[in-house]
This record gives C-alpha cells, structure tokens and sequence, in this order.
C-alpha cells in the first residue's frame, strides 16, 4: 500500500511539473523523474522487501532448536509433531505460524485446539507477542471471534472441535496453514482433515500440522 502511493505521487508530481509553463520545470522534470523511475523504485522496494523478509526469518530460525527448525523448513503438505508434554510443541506451532506471516504478509491461517477457548490460552499471547517483535502490525482483534487481523490483511484463527457446527464453520475459507492441536483427543479427526480442511489448502498449497501426545493404541489414524 505504501509503494503504490509513493507510485502515484511521482507520477502525479511529474505530470504536474510538466505542465508549468517555464522551461525549467519541464526540464526539472524530464531529469529527475526519467522514465523509467518507477521501475527503478519497484525494483528497489522489492529488494528491501525481501531482504526484510530474509532478516526476519532468520530472527525465527535462530531461536528455533534443531528439529523445530527442520519443521520450518519442510515443504510437506502435512506435518506431525508428536512429542512429550514440554517438548516445544507450542513453541514450534508459534515459529511456524509466524513465519507463514514473514513470507506472506496477506496468509490466512487457522489454529484448531480441542475447544476455542483451550485454543486461546495456549497460543494467544504468543502470537500477539511474536507480532510485536516482528514489527507485524495488528489492525484488529476479537477474542469472542478468536481472531487477529494483520495491517497487511493477514488472518490468524484460533477455533475448537466440539460440536459438528465449529467443524462446519472452516469448510468455506481458504487456509496457507492450519495446526490441529492434541490431535490424539480431536473429534472426528479423518473428517475434519480430509473433508474439511485439505480442500481448503488446494489453492495455496498450505500445509497442515498436527500436534500432540501420541495414543498408546496403535493403528490410529
């Protein structure tokens, strides 16, 4: 948003000097603002940009221990973190999420934990926190909706798995990433992931996790 006014203001600007009936001014004009100067400045701002980005998610990468960062990484379609209690499941859940955030300022991901309410406490703060040092503005939040919503248009939701209607409700929405929290106690879990919400990643190509405390019994889904 910011490049497109500064696009529009040059043009405006040239055009506007161009009219001046000195020879100065159009001069003045021809020479500053030559023509391809908004190639240049496109060219310049994605460079920034992307070394913004770069910078950014080596801040998540360092902070992350090996094996989280191997789930950063991964371009899997689908990732399990099975692990221990205390093991860093919702630290890695926090890196993951805010990375889909660094490389695509606009992701819409959701974050599904046993009910909304179990999903908020967990990861809430965390992600508000992860924003701010990251310099990733938020434009609104809702805990009655559990919803953050970015400057840039970004989307994070945190939603529950306790009734049919709370699963229904992620059909429609595309997602760049989903986390199904203890999914070893998730209701109708094959349902939720293959009818609900691996359609969803379709489009973008997003990637779905799953967290949790493995079953003792084996043959689980």
């Amino acid at each position: 948003q910011g490049k497109d006014t500064l696009f529009a203001y040059v043009k405006k600007y040239r055009k506007a000097m161009m009219k001046e009936d000195t020879w100065q001014a159009k001069q003045f004009a021809e020479r500053l603002f030559q023509a391809d100067v908004i190639e240049q400045l496109d060219e310049w701002i994605t460079r920034g940009e992307m070394r913004q980005t770069d910078f950014l998610s080596y801040r998540l990468y360092k902070r992350a221990t090996d094996i989280q960062r191997q789930i950063l990484l991964s371009q899997a379609k689908y990732k399990v973190f099975m692990a221990g209690r205390r093991a860093g499941k919702s630290e890695g859940l926090r890196l993951w999420f805010a990375d889909a955030f660094v490389q695509k300022p606009t992701a819409r991901c959701l974050y599904i934990g046993l009910t909304i309410s179990r999903a908020m406490s967990l990861l809430w703060q965390h992600i508000m926190d992860t924003f701010a040092e990251l310099g990733i503005k938020v434009k609104e939040q809702s805990r009655v909706e559990g919803r953050i919503i970015t400057e840039a248009g970004g989307l994070m939701q945190f939603g529950g798995n306790t009734t049919k209607d709370e699963r229904e409700k992620n059909r429609g929405p595309y997602w760049d990433r989903v986390a199904i929290d203890e999914c070893q106690s998730q209701k109708e879990l094959i349902y939720l992931t293959e009818s609900i919400l691996s359609p969803t990643l379709i489009d973008t190509r997003g990637q779905i996790a799953f967290t949790g405390t493995g079953p003792r019994v084996r043959g689980t889904y």
